[in-house]
């Protein structure tokens, strides 16, 4: 008889073990799943930043060539008029240092935004596994009573 209970005692030990293993791996694959959708909007948001970057790169730079061809051609016209040359000179280096910072100031946010975005996307990663270290201990204590 006791063995009797006692058998019936693992049994449901045993029982209730793989169900909270069952519970634990459902919640894992949910967290994967939430992760993937995560990991699919970062991509998404990644490729939108990158597009930002890529435009704005290239306006500046048509900008750039449009001014420096400006000037060259106001220098070629006027080769002797010193003055408006030199502040047409002055001018077209302070448009383009307000260009460049202009893409600083774009890559430092994009950067910033960037690092945020990855740290809001790995955070979750780590959580997910902390379901296979509650898995793993309770897989554990199920074979030291079974054996």
């Amino acid at each position: 008889m006791a063995t009797e209970a006692s058998k019936t005692k693992v049994e449901e030990q045993v029982t209730e073990t793989v169900e909270k293993m069952g519970k634990t791996v459902e919640n894992v694959l949910d967290r994967i799943v939430e992760n993937q959708t995560r990991l699919a909007e970062a991509a998404a948001s990644a490729r939108d930043r990158s597009r930002r970057v890529s435009d704005e790169y290239v306006k500046s730079l048509a900008t750039a060539q449009s001014d420096a061809s400006k000037l060259a051609k106001q220098m070629a016209g006027s080769p002797t008029a010193y003055n408006s040359n030199i502040q047409a000179l002055v001018e077209s280096t302070t448009a383009a240092q307000t260009r460049a910072m202009e893409m600083t100031k774009l890559f430092y946010r994009e950067q910033a935004e960037a690092t945020a975005e990855f740290q809001q996307l790995v955070a979750p990663l780590f959580e997910s596994n902390k379901g296979f270290e509650m898995l793993s201990k309770n897989f554990r204590s199920f074979l030291d009573k079974t054996a």
